[in-house]
Parts: structure tokens; sequence; C-alpha cells
């Protein structure tokens, strides 16, 4: 599980594999603030304009998703492309056009 999940689940053990470091508090920050973005959606979006099934485990998969594929650049952000969310399986699994991939 990634590391903002675990400090959900399990507090005290997330804490105490972490420990001395003073990450603890920075990941249960981050985690925190990204549970905050999903409760502001739930106040201001009818929930009949979410996905079925729309809950905080899935908000926060797809935060996650974002946060791992954002790059920050001179520019601004950037993006790796959408397709790579389609390469997330153990063994790889993507085919495309030449030689039979």
């Amino acid at each position: 599980d990634h590391p903002y999940a675990q400090c959900f689940a399990a507090p005290d053990a997330f804490a105490a594999a972490l420990s001395p470091s003073g990450e603890v508090g920075h990941v249960r920050a981050q985690a925190d603030y990204a549970m905050v973005v999903f409760d502001c959606l739930n106040r201001c979006v009818d929930a009949a304009d979410l996905a079925p099934g729309f809950d905080g485990g899935f908000f926060f998969q797809a935060w996650l998703c974002l946060l791992t594929r954002r790059f920050t650049t001179p520019g601004g952000s950037s993006y790796v492309p959408g397709v790579d969310l389609f390469n997330h399986r153990a063994a790889p699994g993507a085919r495309g056009p030449g030689r039979g991939r």
C-alpha cells in the first residue's frame, strides 16, 4: 500500500516503521490535505455528477496517479501522457503496432 494509505489504515504501525524519521508527520499532512480536497468535492459537486462508487478510496487512487505523474519544469507542471496509466500491471502487457507488440 502507498504510504498515504498506510498512515490512515494503521497509523501506529506506520509511525513505528518510519521511526525515528520525521517523515511520518509530512506524509500524514499530505494525506490529510488530499482528504480535505475530497471533502470539498463532496460539498461542492452534486453526487449525481460524480461517478458511481466515487468514494475516498477512489479519489485517493486518482490523487496519487496525478502526483506520481506530474513533474515540475521551468515552464510549470508537466504530466506523463495519460496512456501511461494503462501500463500498471506487474507483468507488462501493452501491445502496439509493429513486431507483434
